[in-house]
C-alpha cells in the first residue's frame, strides 16, 4: 500500500510538472480570450472585447479589455486558482493538456463559472485554447510600421521610428522634456537635441518581423489599452492589406507583446547613421488627447 501511495503521488507531481510549462506558453481562446501563466504559478486571463465597469473611483467607464489573475495550482488534471493563496475549496477547473497544441478548461464548480463570466461574456462547459502559433496567418501583407515611445516620469523624450517593409529605417528623437512634481528642481538633470538617424534593417531581423506579424492577430486588437501618467506609452500604427491599424498601451496586450519588445529593442540591434536632413514622422492618429484608464 506504501510502495503504491508513493507511485501515486510521483505520478502526479510529475504530471503537473509537466502542464506548468504548458500553461506558460500564450494560448487563443475564442471571442478574444487569451490565457497565459508565468513561472511564479500565477495565470492570466485576458479578454480584448469591450465591457463597461463600475468603479469606485471614476464610476461606470468603458474598459478596453479586462485582464484578471490569480495563482494556481496543478493536481492532477485539476488546476486550482485562488486571488492569493492556493485554496482546495476555491475556483477549480478540470484541464486538459495532453495536446501540446491545445489546452481545454472546463469549470468545475461554480465559483469558476462566475470568474470566467467576470473575464468574458461566454458562458459555456468548456473553454478550448489554441497555442499561438496554430493561428498563425500569412494574410498580413505589411507596408509599414511606425512606431512611437512617448512618456515616462520625470524624463519624457519622444523616439519615433518609420520602417518600411523593404528594411529602410528613419528615427526621430525629441529634445528631452521634463514633467517633475510640484517643486521639483529639473535645472541640473541632463540636456539633449532633437536627434535624426537613418538605417538598414538586416533581412534576418526583418524575417523575425513578418514571423512576429503573422500571430499578432491584428484585427482583433482594440485601438486603445491600458494607460497610466507614469508609464511609457508605446503606440504602433501598422500599415497593412490597404488599411491601418492604430494601437496605443503603456502596458500592451499580451498577444502584441513580442511585437512590441521586438521594436521596442530594434534600435539596439542595428547601426544608426545620424542624418543631416532633418525630416518629420507623421502618425495618421495622434494619442496627445486621448484620454482612458
Amino acid at each position: 500500500m506504501k510502495t503504491l501511495f508513493s507511485f501515486l503521488l510521483f505520478f502526479f507531481i510529475i504530471a503537473a510538472k509537466a502542464q506548468t510549462p504548458a500553461l506558460q506558453k500564450l494560448w487563443v481562446g475564442d471571442n478574444k480570450l487569451y490565457l497565459k501563466g508565468d513561472t511564479g504559478n500565477v495565470i492570466f486571463f485576458q479578454s480584448l472585447v469591450e465591457h463597461v465597469l463600475d468603479t469606485k473611483t471614476h464610476g461606470k467607464i468603458k474598459a478596453i479589455y479586462s485582464t484578471q489573475s490569480g495563482y494556481y495550482q496543478l493536481t492532477g488534471n485539476k488546476l486550482y486558482l485562488s486571488g492569493q493563496y492556493f485554496s482546495p475549496s476555491g475556483t477549480v477547473f478540470l484541464i486538459d493538456t495532453s495536446s501540446k497544441d491545445k489546452l481545454i478548461l472546463m469549470p468545475a464548480n461554480t465559483m469558476a463559472v462566475s470568474f470566467m463570466e467576470s473575464v468574458t461574456s461566454l458562458k459555456q462547459e468548456k473553454y478550448v485554447f489554441k497555442e499561438i502559433h496554430e493561428v498563425a496567418t500569412d494574410t498580413i501583407k505589411a507596408e509599414k510600421i511606425i512606431y512611437k515611445i512617448k512618456g515616462g516620469y520625470p524624463a519624457v523624450r519622444t523616439t519615433i521610428y518609420e520602417l518600411g517593409m523593404d528594411g529602410k529605417l528613419r528615427m526621430f528623437k525629441e529634445k528631452r522634456q521634463y514633467r517633475g512634481a510640484l517643486g521639483m528642481n529639473t535645472a541640473s538633470l541632463p540636456e539633449s537635441n532633437d536627434e535624426y538617424f537613418t538605417a538598414t534593417v538586416s533581412k534576418t531581423l526583418m524575417k523575425q518581423l513578418m514571423d512576429i506579424l503573422k500571430i499578432s492577430e491584428f484585427d482583433k486588437l482594440p485601438e486603445k489599452g491600458d494607460r497610466n501618467i507614469d508609464v511609457t506609452d508605446h503606440i504602433i500604427e501598422l500599415y497593412y492589406n490597404n488599411k491601418v491599424k492604430y494601437i496605443t498601451a503603456g502596458w500592451m496586450p499580451f498577444v502584441v507583446q513580442p511585437l512590441n519588445a521586438f521594436l521596442q529593442t530594434l534600435s539596439g540591434k542595428i547601426k544608426l547613421l545620424p542624418s543631416a536632413e532633418k525630416f518629420n514622422i507623421v502618425m495618421m492618429n495622434d494619442a496627445n488627447n486621448l484620454k482612458f484608464y
